[in-house]
């Protein structure tokens, strides 16, 4: 028995530039793609578009190039501003493009390609994409309310060490109010000591400490008493990797070692596979590339999405999605060495970092293991499944001498493969 269909919301999409030629193309193609609804609104000058934007929920927005040349380059900032929320892809014919980038455009849709394939497959990405950091910055605000409620104290500071956030806990185990303590430098409000002796020589500020303290430390509240506590720290990445800060927890040592380990653990794993985090990765990509340039040897980024799984997951439930994603990562991580790194990006996509390369041909026998592997059919609830997998390779130093650089070519290399038919390797150098 069939289930029925999840409704798909209506897709707003806004035109601003062009003629009416590539507008009715751009519709045409929007209409033949089953990824819809989409619903194309036109307009041919920016006023007019930033009006629209203005006054009409949009979903993502389609700029020709056209209005960025010259003296309307600024024109960017402008749609920006009026649309902070919303995806902005940039169209251009191949002449607009090269004269904005020179020889290549990889975040530039050609009016020569907007086909019934490519474009409706973009314009959904980016949508999505949208939504999901969405999802973050809601979930942020959830986890503002959480550190308040929790029995623990929290403080964040920037990497000169002065203090940025305290949650209440915080405020309550130092006697600091948060008004107080923010732009205090750390060891002046939180004054730990070692071995039972209060304020002893280490209470330097946290940002030259990434791993966890010992337990059976002394606290001084602002009040003078003193408190034995454990504490521990942890980095702030931003979102290249880098570190801007760090947060602290205070604990009482009767009982809370337990959650503070899986509060580390959670924020660098996934929690349904269990595999590295975006934020593990990072880490373990630069490490992988430092290594590599030191010892010149290579590294490998592939890029892996498990082919229409979208459709596994409407037919049959979540929770037989969950269980084929949750053995998909393990099958993964059995394909690799132990220097290597899996991580699940969200959804059905993976990244795996292959280190210490001997040649460039090496990702590809890696990642035809992996594809080999996925390929042998599984039973789950009941339901036998054959899965095939698109997967994009970008290799160090060949395709990029950065970890943003190799995960974005590697990225493209997969819609690559995607585009030729799924269930194929696609190397970025040549795509």
């Amino acid at each position: 028995m069939n289930r029925p269909k999840r409704a798909v919301a209506l897709r707003r999409v806004l035109y601003i530039g062009g003629v009416e030629a590539d507008a009715g193309k751009i519709r045409s193609a929007l209409a033949e793609s089953g990824l819809g609804p989409f619903q194309l609104g036109w307009v041919d000058n920016l006023d007019e578009g930033l009006e629209r934007l203005a006054s009409t929920e949009i979903n993502a927005v389609l700029l020709d190039l056209g209005l960025l040349h010259g003296r309307d380059v600024g024109n960017m900032g402008r749609v920006e501003q009026a649309a902070p929320n919303t995806p902005i892809l940039l169209v251009g014919s191949d002449a607009d493009v090269a004269r904005r980038t020179g020889n290549t455009a990889p975040y530039c849709l050609l009016k020569s390609r907007l086909d019934g394939y490519w474009l409706p497959r973009v314009l959904h990405e980016a949508i999505e994409r949208r939504l999901m950091k969405d999802a973050l910055l809601a979930g942020m605000e959830r986890a503002q309310v959480t550190l308040n409620s929790i029995g623990e104290a929290v403080i964040s500071t920037n990497n000169s060490g002065h203090i940025t956030y305290l949650n209440a806990a915080a405020e309550t185990l130092t006697s600091w109010s948060r008004a107080d303590a923010i732009g205090r430098p750390f060891h002046e409000v939180v004054r730990i000591g070692g071995g039972g002796t209060p304020e002893s020589d280490d209470t330097a500020s946290p940002h030259t400490h990434m791993e966890p303290l010992a337990s059976d430390r002394v606290l001084t509240r602002r009040d003078g008493e003193a408190l034995l506590i454990e504490d521990s720290v942890t980095p702030i990445h931003d979102r290249r990797g880098l570190v801007n800060g760090n947060v602290t927890v205070l604990r009482d040592v009767s009982g809370a070692r337990a959650t503070s380990r899986r509060m580390a653990y959670l924020a660098n794993h996934d929690l349904l596979t269990g595999l590295p985090n975006r934020l593990l990765l990072a880490d373990r990509l630069a490490r992988a590339l430092e290594m590599a340039a030191r010892y010149r040897r290579g590294a490998a980024v592939l890029f892996l999405d498990v082919d229409r799984f979208k459709s596994i997951n409407d037919s049959l439930g979540h929770s037989v999605g969950d269980e084929l994603l949750t053995a998909v990562a393990g099958e993964v991580a059995m394909c690799v060495r132990s220097s290597d790194t899996v991580s699940r990006q969200g959804g059905d996509e993976f990244v795996v970092v292959l280190s210490e390369l001997e040649h460039p041909g090496d990702a590809a026998i890696g990642a035809q293991k992996i594809v080999t592997a996925l390929k042998r059919p599984r039973t789950i609830a009941g339901h036998e499944l054959h899965l095939t997998v698109s997967v994009g390779i970008s290799v160090f130093p060949q395709d990029g001498q950065d970890a943003e650089t190799l995960l974005r070519n590697a990225d493209i290399a997969l819609y690559h493969a995607k585009g030729q038919g799924r269930d194929r390797l696609s190397f970025s150098h040549l795509t």
